[in-house]
C-alpha cells in the first residue's frame, strides 16, 4: 500500500483511537467497532516494514487504551491513597500492556500483506482472534475490554456470544474491519467500481448474523420452556432453575430487541 506523510499518519491514528475507544462500552456509539479496525490497518500495512509497522501498533493501541483504563488512575491515585503520578503511571503501563498486543497484530497485518498482498490481509481476523485469545491466558489473562464486548449495548448481536464467545464477535468485527479498510484503499486508489466488492464478506457475515441471532434467541427460548414443562410433565414439578433462566432469556429479548439500557452504563461494561 502507499506509504503516507506525517500528517495522514496522525490522522489515520487519531481516527483509529477516536473510533476504537468511542465504540466501547460506556461510550457506545453505535457502528464504529465495524470500521475501527479499518485506520488500524491501513497504518499497519503503509509501514515500511513489519518492525515500524509493530511501533507504529503499539502506540496507536495504547493510545486507544488510554481512554478505556483512565480510571486507573483515580484507583491507585485517590482510593489507593498513591498519588496521581503513580496513578497515571499505573493506567499508562496498563494500557501500554495492553498496546503490546496490538503490536504484535499490526506487525502480523504488515506481513501478511506483504507476503500475499491484499488478499493476506483476509487473514487477519483470525490473527487478531489468536492474539485477544492470548491476552486472555497469557500472565494470567487480562481479557478486559476485547473487541467483541463492544456490541454488548447490542440486544441483538451480544446474542451471538452463545454461539461462539466473546471471540466469535471479535472475529467478526476484525473481518468487517478488513472490508472496509480494502474498500478504502480502492477508492483512494480510483477504483470505485470495484470498491463494493471488500465489503461483501463484511456485510454478508453481519447480515447473516443479525436475523441468525434473533431467530436463535426466540428458539432457546421456546426449548428451554419445553424443557420446564417436560419435567413437570415427569416429576410432577416444576424446575426452578430453568423456569427463571426462561424468564431472564425472555427479559434480554423483549429489552435487548427495543434498544433499552440496564439501570447503568456500568452493567453493560466488561
Amino acid at each position: 500500500m502507499n506509504r503516507r506523510g506525517p500528517a495522514a499518519l496522525f490522522l489515520t491514528g487519531a481516527l483509529f483511537v477516536l473510533s476504537y475507544a468511542l465504540g466501547t462500552p460506556g461510550y457506545d456509539l453505535p457502528g464504529l467497532p465495524f470500521v475501527c479496525l479499518a485506520p488500524f490497518l491501513a497504518l499497519a500495512v503503509s509501514a515500511r516494514s513489519a518492525r515500524q509497522a509493530a511501533w507504529r501498533g503499539w502506540v496507536a493501541g495504547t493510545a486507544g487504551s488510554i481512554p478505556l483504563y483512565y480510571w486507573i488512575a483515580y484507583t491507585v491515585g485517590v482510593q489507593g491513597k498513591l498519588g496521581w503520578v503513580l496513578g497515571a503511571l499505573a493506567a499508562f503501563l496498563v494500557s501500554a500492556y495492553v498496546g503490546a498486543y496490538f503490536s504484535v497484530t499490526a506487525a502480523a497485518a504488515r506481513l501478511l500483506e506483504g507476503r500475499f498482498g491484499e488478499r493476506g490481509l483476509w487473514l487477519f481476523p483470525a490473527v487478531w482472534t489468536t492474539v485477544e485469545m492470548a491476552r486472555s491466558s497469557l500472565f494470567t489473562g487480562f481479557p478486559w475490554m476485547l473487541l467483541g464486548y463492544s456490541v454488548a449495548g447490542s440486544g441483538t448481536l451480544r446474542q451471538a456470544a452463545d454461539l461462539a464467545g466473546v471471540h466469535g464477535l471479535s472475529f467478526l468485527l476484525a473481518l468487517s474491519g478488513v472490508s472496509v479498510c480494502l474498500a478504502g484503499k480502492r477508492l483512494s486508489d480510483r477504483f470505485s467500481a470495484k470498491a463494493a466488492i471488500p465489503l461483501i464478506p463484511g456485510v454478508a457475515a453481519i447480515l447473516f448474523l443479525v436475523p441468525r441471532t434473533m431467530r436463535y434467541g426466540a428458539v432457546t427460548l421456546l426449548a428451554v420452556f419445553a424443557l420446564a414443562f417436560g419435567l413437570h410433565a415427569l416429576a410432577g414439578e416444576w424446575h426452578l432453575t430453568l423456569l427463571v433462566y426462561a424468564a431472564g432469556v425472555l427479559f434480554v429479548r423483549v429489552h435487548g430487541v427495543r434498544g433499552d439500557r440496564w439501570n447503568s452504563g456500568k452493567a453493560t461494561s466488561c
